[in-house]
């Protein structure tokens, strides 16, 4: 092996189903639309593969690479002129999930954008601390803050929605 076949050899064994299947569901999250999910994963694994080598720790490979997923995503915003539709798809992102119950989808999309985010990346993608930091970029202290403000808000969303059947409010997990 030629050691300009080394990175993506090591590449291809960091992308494990696992993660790959986490960039594609974080990617549909951001896009809310296949092939816009399917352009972004694209133009992030090849990004990603370009600049493995300059990956620091390989145990952050999934962090590192949800956090060029989202650089991506947001340098593809800019590019694009505002438009309307892409806020309905954005809020009609939620609607199509099938792990969230209606009710839950309808408070999480009445979040703010950084706080949905957030929460489906820590719940759903089960990313942790540390690996939110290094995707946000911002400091664990300040993702652990923004997370437990972002479980408030939405535990009173919820009890301002009454969907726990009987019970009063939402559960102390949230």
């Amino acid at each position: 092996m030629q050691a300009s076949d080394a990175a993506p050899a090591a590449f291809e064994e960091a992308l494990t189903p696992e993660i790959y299947s986490a960039a594609w569901r974080y990617c549909f999250y951001l896009c809310a639309r296949r092939e816009d999910s399917e352009d972004l994963l694209q133009d992030s694994l090849a990004h990603a593969m370009r600049k493995f080598g300059q990956l620091r720790e390989p145990a952050g490979f999934r962090a590192w690479l949800m956090a060029i997923v989202r650089t991506r995503f947001i340098s593809g915003l800019r590019r694009r002129k505002p438009e309307e539709e892409l806020a309905e798809e954005r809020i009609s992102a939620g609607e199509d999930c099938s792990i969230l119950s209606d009710a839950l989808a309808v408070a999480m999309q009445q979040l703010p954008e950084p706080q949905r985010e957030l929460l489906t990346l820590f719940y759903i993608e089960d990313l942790q601390l540390a690996e939110l930091a290094t995707v946000l970029g911002l400091s664990v202290s300040m993702v652990s803050q923004r997370l437990f403000r972002a479980r408030r808000s939405l535990r009173r969303l919820l009890d301002a929605q009454a969907i726990y059947c009987g019970a009063s409010s939402a559960p102390e997990e949230l």
